[in-house]
C-alpha cells in the first residue's frame, strides 16, 4: 500500500514537471496586421522571446509608419518579451503629391506659377487665381560677321576694339539680358555660315556664351545671305507650335560681297513669316554714311532697327531686348492641361479636368494661351 502512494506520488511530480516544462518551452505566435498593405508572415517564437521586426509593408498611396498592439498608438518596441499570442497593427500616414503649375513658356527653366500637394485619392484643386495676360517669350538668333575685316581696330575712342571682340561682346550683352523664358541661338558667317548653337533655353546661357567666345574673325568675305536663310530658317522650324516672338540681330561691319538684292529678299522672305530682324554695324563714324542707309534699309525690311555700335556701346543687349519685350504679343491664359515633367505637354486638345480627375502621383500642369489681338491687347 506505501508503495502504491509513493509511486502515486511520484507519478503526479513528474506529470507536474512535465507540464511546467511545457509551459516553460512553449511557443507563441506574433501575427502582423497590415492594414490594407502587402501581406507579412507571422512570426512562431517561443515564449518569453522578442519578436524580430519585418520589413516594412507597403500600401499604394500611403507610406508606412509603424507597429503598434491593437488599440494603442505608441510604436511597439520589439525589444519586448512576448509572454503570449499577439497581434500587431500596421499604421500608414496618407501621401500627399505636389502638383505644379508651369507658366509652359519654355522647357529649360523653372517656370513655376503655383504649387500645391493633394492627398493621395483626392481632386487636384486649382489656383485661386490664374496668371495674367503676359508678353510672349523671345527667340533670338545672334548673326555674327567674323569676316577678315573684323579684325580690324575700331578706332573710336569710347570703343578702341577690334570689331569682332565689339560683335561678341555685344551679343555675350544680348544673352544676358534675356528672361528664362526666353531663347537664343547663334550663327556666325564669312564666306560661308555656320550654326555655332542652335535655339536654345537662355537658361543654358553658358553654353550659348562659350560658342560665342569661340568665334574668331578670318576667311572670305562676308555673304549675308546664306547668313540671314541659315537663322531664318532655324527660327521657323523652332516656331512651329510656339507661341513666340522671333527675331534676328545681325551685327556686321558692312561689307558684304553680294548685291543688296540678294540678301535683302530674305529679310522680305521672313519678315512675311513673322520673324523680324535689327541690323547692328560696328562699323566706326567715318565709315557710317552709305553703309547705314542700307543697313536702315536692311532693318527697315525686316521690321526692326538698326544701330551704330560706337552709339550704344555697350548696351546693345539692354536695348535691343526691351525693345523686342515692347513689342512682343500680349498672350492670355487659356486653360491648364498635363504636361510631363520636363513641361512638355502631353494631349494638347485636353483640358485638365479638376473635377474628374484623381491625383496618385506628382504632376506637372502648363497653361496654354491664345495670341490677343490688337483691340483686346491695348497696343
Amino acid at each position: 500500500m506505501k508503495k502504491t502512494g509513493l509511486l502515486l506520488s511520484l507519478l503526479l511530480i513528474f506529470a507536474i514537471s512535465i507540464v511546467a516544462l511545457t509551459a516553460c518551452f512553449s511557443f507563441v505566435t506574433v501575427t502582423f496586421g497590415s492594414n490594407g498593405g502587402t501581406a507579412v508572415e507571422p512570426q512562431r517564437i517561443a515564449r518569453g522571446a522578442t519578436a524580430t521586426e519585418p520589413d516594412a509593408p507597403t500600401r499604394d498611396g500611403f507610406t508606412f509608419s509603424r507597429w503598434v498592439l491593437s488599440g494603442e498608438s505608441e510604436a511597439f518596441d520589439f525589444s519586448t518579451p512576448i509572454t503570449g499570442n499577439t497581434t500587431l497593427i500596421a499604421v500608414w500616414s496618407i501621401d500627399y503629391h505636389r502638383v505644379t503649375f508651369d507658366l509652359g513658356l519654355n522647357r529649360g527653366g523653372d517656370e513655376t506659377f503655383y504649387y500645391s500637394y493633394t492627398a493621395h485619392g483626392e481632386f487636384a484643386v486649382p489656383p485661386a487665381r490664374n496668371p495674367g495676360d503676359i508678353r510672349a517669350p523671345v527667340a533670338v538668333v545672334l548673326v555674327i560677321d567674323r569676316s577678315g575685316s573684323m579684325s580690324y581696330r575700331c578706332p573710336v575712342a569710347n570703343v578702341n576694339r577690334d570689331l569682332i571682340d565689339i560683335a561678341k561682346e555685344s551679343a555675350a550683352g544680348v544673352v544676358n539680358a534675356l528672361s528664362i523664358w526666353d531663347y537664343v541661338g547663334v550663327v556666325s558667317f564669312a564666306g560661308n555660315a555656320r550654326m555655332d548653337i542652335g535655339i536654345t533655353s537662355a537658361t543654358q546661357g553658358s553654353l550659348v556664351l562659350d560658342a560665342i567666345a569661340e568665334i574668331e574673325a578670318g576667311g572670305g568675305g562676308a555673304i549675308y545671305s546664306e547668313a540671314i536663310q541659315t537663322a531664318g530658317s532655324m527660327l521657323q522650324v523652332f516656331g512651329y507650335g510656339r507661341v513666340v516672338s522671333r527675331h534676328i540681330i545681325f551685327i556686321t561691319n558692312g561689307e558684304p560681297h553680294e548685291s543688296f538684292d540678294e540678301f535683302a529678299s530674305y529679310i522680305e522672305f521672313f519678315y512675311k513669316e513673322g520673324i523680324t530682324l535689327s541690323v547692328v554695324g560696328t562699323v566706326d563714324g567715318w565709315a557710317g554714311g552709305a553703309r547705314f542707309r542700307w543697313m536702315g534699309r536692311l532693318a527697315e525690311l525686316g521690321g526692326g532697327r538698326a544701330y551704330f555700335m560706337h552709339d550704344i556701346y555697350p548696351d546693345l543687349g539692354h536695348m535691343e531686348v526691351s525693345s523686342l519685350k515692347d513689342t512682343a504679343p500680349r498672350l492670355r491664359f487659356l486653360h491648364w492641361i498635363l504636361a510631363d515633367k520636363n513641361g512638355t505637354i502631353i494631349d494638347a486638345d485636353a483640358p485638365f479636368l479638376f473635377e474628374y480627375t484623381l491625383v496618385t502621383a506628382p504632376i506637372r500642369l502648363a497653361a496654354v494661351w491664345r495670341l490677343l489681338d490688337c483691340s483686346e491687347a491695348g497696343d
